[in-house]
């Protein structure tokens, strides 16, 4: 049975209530800088300020003292100006302009206070629901949404904490060389804390927004181009990469160089999840439904009881569907993923999922700079770039020589490994152990076959009984001539019956004679 919580309603009460109090302090702190219909404290005569002033008054009080006690001192020690009307405000942040005392021009994000609080209660509410559906429904037990709703909360949690969030900052940075053209903002660690962060700021314009870039002289397909290239070398050579590039975290910058910015969720991807991703990436660009497969399996997706025949042809199908050449990957391809691999029993890897959506994000911006942009296609040309840097006689050399390196331990422990069992088969030690029910479908199989053999059986030897007993005379009588041992029997014929006709309709059903 599912667990439902009963709402306490005084703590309800009390959560509903708990916000009116900080409405009537900013309400009270609005009133006393002029907003509102008391205009004059103390006699002073607060019409002579603008509403501007008034207005930036009232949000530095309502914001400062949850600033500074973050910071540990006070705010005017740190930072020259700070403007206090914010440039950017949501539900979790807001975003403010600042410069400090050495002059350097900042963003400062702060949490919004009390979001803890506000988190944890739905974050129980969510896992809450994610359990009801996985017991309660079909598709619940095949896409494991507590599972999906952990990863999410997870990944939540590590957005909530602006250390994390400066912490890919610094990974990036290093990860992204000049070269590139793209950069990372810096961020002032000694500055920042769980709900603070301070970094620099960065003056530019959407790479999405294309007319401003050809007034300014700029490529808009030269940036993308840029843009993609920095993106697949953070992904597949390094292993860190940005999990939001919406256009709104793309900036051009004055310079003419890209800088990415809110930094918040990150992907990270080990030299194992490289190496599945790129057979994934081959599946796909080749169409071929067994590469795709192996890439799964390697990316640890599909385990050995899986029916690879089937799935290989949903594979195909869902290839063919999604990708095509010219056509990039829409959306509704990664949407469609996770069900047909729900189909199957299987589960993705949470860096698989993330990386899904950020490819889906990541041409979404691109299209938005070039709408012909094909992402695939885009991909398969730089591919080719490297396949041919690789051809290079220097390079194809060291290529060589470094899969020899990692080959060679293997290598020397072969000829130890063959003697060793050429001298058990000498001995008659050399064994061989097959393991009949390894296959969780062979388990079901067996007990599919037993269950139907039980159930005849019972069938039978119900109604043979059945039958003794109605041919027997003796016994007490019930009404008029019909013995007690006549009811038992064909109420037995009867149940025989049922439990023979359940064995003849599984078999039906199944289509097995």
């Amino acid at each position: 049975m599912g667990r439902f919580v009963v709402p306490h309603p005084v703590r309800d009460l009390e959560a509903k209530m708990a916000p009116i109090g900080r409405y009537r302090e900013v309400v009270y702190i609005a009133s006393a800088n002029g907003i509102g219909p008391s205009l004059a404290r103390n006699g002073h005569d607060v019409r002579v300020e603008g509403l501007g002033v008034r207005l930036r008054k009232t949000l530095e009080q309502a914001m400062r003292p949850f600033l500074e006690a973050e910071l540990g001192q006070p705010a005017d020690s740190i930072f020259a100006e700070f403007d206090w009307a914010p440039i950017a405000a949501a539900s979790i942040t807001q975003v403010y302009k600042a410069r400090l005392q050495l002059g350097e021009d900042v963003i400062v994000k702060v949490q919004r206070p009390g979001l803890d609080a506000v988190v944890q209660r739905d974050a129980a509410a969510l896992l809450q629901i994610a359990g009801l559906l996985e017991r309660r429904t079909t598709l619940g037990l095949s896409l494991r949404p507590t599972d999906r709703a952990s990863e999410f909360l997870d990944g939540l949690g590590e957005e909530l904490d602006f250390t994390v969030e400066a912490s890919n900052a610094l990974a990036l940075m290093a990860a992204t060389p000049a070269s590139l053209g793209v950069r990372i903002p810096v961020v002032h660690t000694d500055l920042s804390t769980r709900r603070v962060l301070v970094e620099e700021r960065f003056t530019g314009v959407s790479i999405a927004d294309v007319d401003e870039l050809r007034r300014r002289g700029l490529d808009p397909d030269a940036l993308a181009d840029t843009f993609l290239r920095a993106m697949l070398h953070h992904i597949f050579d390094v292993g860190v990469f940005h999990a939001d590039p919406h256009p709104g975290n793309v900036l051009v910058l004055d310079d003419g160089t890209i800088g990415l910015i809110d930094l918040g969720a990150v992907g990270r991807l080990g030299p194992a999840e490289r190496d599945a991703l790129v057979a994934m990436l081959l599946g796909v660009a080749s169409g071929d439904a067994a590469q795709l497969r192996q890439g799964l399996v390697q990316a640890g997706v599909i385990t050995a009881d899986v029916d690879t025949v089937a799935l290989d042809g949903a594979i195909g199908g869902f290839v063919q569907r999604h990708v095509t050449k010219g056509g990039g990957i829409s959306s509704s391809a990664f949407q469609d993923l996770l069900p047909l691999l729900g189909e199957f029993g299987m589960r993705p890897p949470r860096w698989l999922a993330t990386l899904g959506r950020t490819m889906v994000t990541l041409e979404g911006t691109l299209r938005a700079v070039s709408p012909s942009f094909s992402l695939v296609d885009s991909m398969q040309a730089i591919a080719g770039e490297r396949v041919h840097d690789l051809e290079r006689p220097g390079s194809l050399k060291e290529m060589v020589t470094n899969e020899a390196m990692v080959q060679l331990p293997r290598l020397r422990r072969l000829p130890e490994r063959v003697d060793d069992r050429l001298d058990q088969a000498a001995r008659g030690w050399l064994t061989a152990r097959v393991s009949l029910f390894g296959q969780q479908r062979d388990v079901d199989t067996i007990t599919r076959l037993v269950n139907r053999v039980v159930m005849g059986v019972l069938a039978a030897a119900l109604g043979i009984g059945s039958v003794v007993l109605v041919g027997v005379q003796a016994g007490p009588q019930l009404a008029g001539a019909v013995t007690f041992n006549e009811v038992l029997g064909y109420l037995g014929l009867a149940s025989s019956a049922i439990l023979a006709l359940r064995v003849v309709a599984t078999v039906v059903r199944d289509g097995l004679w």
